[in-house]
């Protein structure tokens, strides 16, 4: 069996997305993927975002994670190495068909025979400045290949070192003459979540990629499963951002940490589902229509008769 361990380079790069999209990626392809998040991303009670979706989506056995609050009081205490042999366990009964117990002591079928083992570490945040020391541990004590997801949103004129197609440059830096630098912009799928993208010049993407390899690769060399960007803008010229990171980066100029995808920006998908509001609002729905793939774009909260609100709700 293969172990992905799916690491961030920074906060807000879509890990969790990234990671599930992975697995069923893997999953489509014959492979037999299992799923595992091994500590809680919050404090908050109830089952962990990551693995709701991964039983949701992959239908995938995954065991409850262990509690961020037991981890951070093992991590305060010293007691590191207990914690790794919780997780380890975790990860042994899920891949061996057994019984598995969950931090919360809630109990999931193992799954059996698998081939590949995706496991989503710790997104970073302002709060766990230990997230990537403890990824890190993680991915060493799990004897896993890293794949590291980095971000590319808000890819602009602020940050004109990044290679536009000829008229997005002409269109930047006539903006930014302008109206000067613009401010970041909000992560996409993050509406609410507080998170804005950070604009960074080439070298500093290659910079940070570097230093995450060197903290997830072994002594022999090895660990690096590869690299994926993510949230790219579409109008990025990507072949000339590429000969900047390799030219800039060792590890990328090598090949030692390959380029595993690329996924674009898409603010569809941040968009919610008719049929999904129609169901949290336990709605009847009288004509189905295309509910399951329109999206809401836009809402409207308004006091006014039928004929003096109308012209609000078409395009």
């Amino acid at each position: 069996m293969k172990t992905l361990f799916i690491a961030p380079t920074q906060s807000a790069v879509g890990l969790t997305s990234t990671a599930l999209g992975l697995a069923r990626a893997l999953e489509r392809q014959g492979v037999r993927v299992a799923f595992f998040k091994p500590i809680a991303q919050t404090h908050e009670q109830g089952t962990d975002d990551s693995v709701h979706f991964a039983r949701t989506l992959l239908h995938a056995s995954t065991p409850d994670p262990v509690p961020l609050a037991m981890a951070e009081e093992q991590l305060s205490q010293g007691q590191i190495e207990q914690l790794m042999e919780d997780v380890i366990t975790l990860a042994r009964q899920m891949t061996a068909g057994g019984e598995v117990q969950g931090g919360t002591g809630t109990g999931t079928p193992g799954t059996g025979s698998t081939d590949i083992l995706v496991v989503e570490g710790l997104a970073i945040s302002d709060r766990n400045q230990y997230a990537g020391t403890l990824n890190a541990a993680l991915a060493r004590n799990l004897e896993a290949e890293v794949v590291l997801v980095s971000s590319l949103a808000g890819l602009n004129a602020s940050a004109p070192e990044f290679p536009l197609q000829s008229g997005e440059r002409g269109r930047a830096r006539r903006q930014e003459s302008s109206s000067g630098p613009a401010p970041a912009d909000p992560i996409p799928g993050a509406s609410g979540t507080g998170m804005t993208s950070v604009r960074v010049s080439a070298a500093e993407l290659a910079d940070e990629l570097e230093i995450a390899a060197l903290s997830y690769r072994r002594s022999d060399g090895s660990g690096l499963a590869g690299y994926v960007l993510n949230f790219a803008p579409r109008e990025l010229d990507f072949g000339g951002l590429l000969a900047e990171l390799r030219a800039r980066s060792k590890v990328l100029a090598s090949g030692e940490l390959p380029l595993l995808g690329v996924v674009a920006e898409n603010a569809q998908l941040s968009e919610l589902r008719t049929l999904d509001v129609a169901r949290a609002l336990r709605a009847e729905v009288v004509n189905l229509g295309e509910a399951a793939i329109r999206r809401v774009t836009g809402t409207v909260v308004t006091a006014r008769t039928v004929p003096n609100m109308a012209h609000l709700l078409t395009s």
